[in-house]
């Protein structure tokens, strides 16, 4: 790490905003992602902040510049709970992995005690009990709203990640015809969009999308 070097963009602005032609996106991403736990009055559920969301917020930011959804988009991110003690349950863990990373003591007894060893995955049953639901709801520039909800039925964090991975793979070398994405780095929306979505959900996904 510290013999890393930083090596500034060659095109003179952020990458992330890089149309088909080559040029800067004027399309704003506006982030609101869930801070801190709170009640959301839309879901009827205590929500909190995400670990990811940042990095998924960047991949919308590349698709609205290359897929072009709006000049001016507003992106908000949370983790839905079922409870409120499930949430503060969720929030005191990530307090104490944050003061961690600073207290060495701390860390160590995590690494030693608490948290699995490297190459120890989760038990067969916990990945049984796992899922994955991605509820998105849109609001257009006249009103309109949309939602779409699609749902992993097993443990999106070894199990289904391997399928999306696979399917991605398969998605290029077995339908790449209708792939239009060249050479460079893509979102999955940008590149194998609605090619990816139907391989999923024929291996065991399910995606729904109706119009509130």
């Amino acid at each position: 790490m510290n013999n890393r070097q930083q090596y500034r963009s060659s095109l003179k602005f952020d990458p992330f905003l890089k149309t088909l032609l080559g040029n800067k996106s004027e399309n704003k991403l506006i982030v609101k992602n869930q801070a801190s736990l709170g009640y959301s009055s839309e879901y009827k559920h205590w929500v909190g902040p995400f670990v990811m969301a940042m990095v998924m917020a960047n991949c919308i930011r590349r698709s609205n510049a290359v897929n072009n959804y709006s000049s001016k988009l507003v992106y908000k991110e949370a983790l839905v709970f079922p409870n409120f003690f499930a949430g503060f349950n969720y929030m005191m863990g990530l307090i104490v992995m944050g003061t961690a990373f600073y207290c060495p003591p701390l860390k160590w007894a995590l690494r030693t005690f608490i948290l699995p060893a490297p190459g120890q995955g989760p038990s067969e049953s916990s990945m049984d009990s796992g899922f994955l639901k991605v509820t998105g709801i849109a609001t257009g520039s006249n009103g309109t709203k949309v939602k779409s909800v699609i749902y992993y039925p097993t443990d999106p964090g070894y199990r289904d990640t391997a399928r999306m991975l696979v399917e991605s793979g398969l998605s290029l070398a077995l339908e790449g015809d209708k792939i239009k994405a060249t050479g460079g780095v893509w979102t999955p929306a940008t590149c194998q969009g609605e090619v990816l979505l139907n391989r999923l959900v024929q291996t065991g996904s399910s995606f729904e999308i109706q119009i509130l």
